[in-house]
């Protein structure tokens, strides 16, 4: 079921195979399938603990627990599903056959639980060599709403690429160990193609970068943000691309985030169109 929740979201954000399953998890905001099955199993758990004694169900359980307690080999032991995340949260002391005195003792695992997968996810996602400008800007698996906007979601689609190392520029790393080339700009043909080059400093797309600017600003201005976009102009280019892909807009408002957040697709989106009609041989 792993596999299913992954590749479900590669196919939402058109994602290539190399793409890491920790970012993909993370944009989306998605737990991985076992959080969530251990989450249901627990709260079915609860809900046979406090069921009456004569009950099939309750009595069935009794004997399984019975059976795993004596350490039996079963065809399926329900038992150690249920009890492996208690162990796992530091809550292994719920494990038995009565209900707890603390009846809000669910709330209390899902937070832990919730806390274990998120740490687990953060050293994955940093521990991944094509997710380092990534988690300089990712520090949660909390849905981004980036991709809630429906009205540009190809763009959206191009900047979770982007965020990740993965739009198919000629220096991203799985490229390079595919096609063996120069990494050098396909537009251009004189820098490295990364992220940083295809966004920002590419002679070949000044005037798409001009007219971003443009747009930019007087967006900015328009809505009594001016000093924002001073900001964003003194910024060195990594500084720029955590306003464009990253998450610096979130620092100052809501309102400015989305400004950017709706530039910056757009300029992805001309960018890739014009790479894509653009040959050159480098």
């Amino acid at each position: 079921m792993a596999n299913i929740q992954i590749n479900m979201g590669k196919r939402i954000l058109k994602a290539t195979k190399c793409t890491a399953n920790g970012a993909v998890l993370g944009d989306l905001g998605w737990f991985p399938i076992s959080h969530v099955l251990a989450v249901k199993r627990i709260k079915y758990y609860d809900r046979i603990l406090n069921m009456h004694n004569d009950r099939w169900t309750k009595l069935i359980f009794s004997e399984m627990f019975k059976a795993h307690h004596r350490g039996a080999k079963l065809p399926w032991d329900w038992c150690k599903s249920v009890q492996e995340p208690l162990i796992e949260t530091g809550m292994d002391h719920i494990w038995g056959t009565t209900p707890p005195v603390n009846k809000f003792w669910i709330t209390s695992f899902k937070r832990l639980n919730r806390d274990r997968v998120s740490s687990l996810w953060r050293d994955d996602t940093c521990g991944k060599k094509t997710l380092s400008e990534y988690v300089t800007f990712k520090h949660t698996i909390y849905k981004e709403r980036y991709l809630l906007d429906v009205g540009n979601f190809y763009g959206a689609q191009l900047k979770f690429k982007a965020r990740t190392m993965t739009l198919g520029l000629d220096n991203e790393p799985w490229i390079v160990k595919q096609s063996g080339g120069s990494g050098l700009c396909k537009m251009c043909g004189y820098e490295l193609e990364d992220i940083s080059h295809f966004m920002l400093t590419c002679t070949e797309t000044a005037d798409i970068r001009k007219e971003f600017h443009s747009d930019l600003m007087a967006d900015l201005s328009t809505n009594g943000f001016i000093d924002q976009w001073n900001t964003y102009l003194s910024l060195p280019v990594p500084g720029k691309l955590m306003y464009l892909i990253g998450e610096l807009g979130h620092a100052c408002t809501e309102d400015v985030w989305e400004i950017f957040d709706k530039h910056s697709k757009r300029l992805l989106v001309n960018l890739w169109e014009f790479r894509k009609g653009t040959s050159r041989n480098v």
